[in-house]
């Protein structure tokens, strides 16, 4: 397991530092935790309503151990105001693979877990980070219910869909933020692809006229 991981050179701390007071916004991506998977992001010690403990494996607490730092040194240092997840979150169920992957099998307890994890990030010396998320893949959601949505209700996020185009609040940025870029967002063809890009460029002013 990582231990002791050095956030920057001390070489490059001046030169961070200058930069960083330049910066309008300072936002944190996530993606793809598969929290409830066996080969994903996992706490050391989760215990579900029945009492069980799930202790993480090696791999696990390797990506626990990032995790901290990114969420912790990285963050802090860089000022996050704002925590973006762009999908899967969870594992799901694994049908493909008749749930073999999972540590933690039930969509609710993965939910939770994940929930557990972010939590402690969204309030940092004394200020109220924002959450925000798109689902992911159908495969690693319910069927039954929109835990993505779920996730940002109980974070007290915002909830963006399976895609949204938004500007960044105080600032000119544009985003197209999507998990996955597949033909289902362009329901009419190349045509609609192409409109879609135009607006983008038109909305950050890289048309030329």
């Amino acid at each position: 397991m990582t231990k002791n991981i050095t956030v920057r050179p001390t070489t490059d701390l001046k030169h961070l530092l200058m930069i960083r007071q330049y910066y309008k916004r300072a936002i944190l991506l996530l993606c793809c935790t598969h929290t409830g998977s066996k080969y994903a992001l996992f706490p050391p010690e989760w215990k579900i309503d029945e009492g069980n403990v799930i202790t993480a494996n090696k791999g696990q607490l390797e990506i626990y151990e990032w995790f901290k730092h990114v969420m912790e040194e990285v963050a802090d240092f860089w000022n996050i105001d704002s925590i973006w997840h762009a999908g899967d979150a969870i594992d799901g169920t694994q049908p493909k693979n008749f749930a073999e992957p999972l540590c933690l099998p039930g969509i609710d307890q993965q939910k939770q877990c994940f929930e557990a994890l972010i939590k402690p990030y969204l309030m940092r010396k004394g200020k109220r980070r924002q959450f925000a998320a798109i689902s992911g893949t159908g495969y690693h959601d319910s069927i039954d219910s929109n835990t993505t949505k779920d996730i940002c209700t109980d974070l007290g996020g915002k909830y963006l869909g399976v895609a949204r185009n938004f500007r960044i609040s105080g600032t000119s940025r544009m985003v197209n933020m999507i998990h996955e870029i597949n033909s289902s967002i362009y329901m009419a063809g190349a045509l609609d692809k192409q409109g879609l890009m135009i607006t983008m460029a038109e909305a950050m002013n890289k048309l030329i006229s």
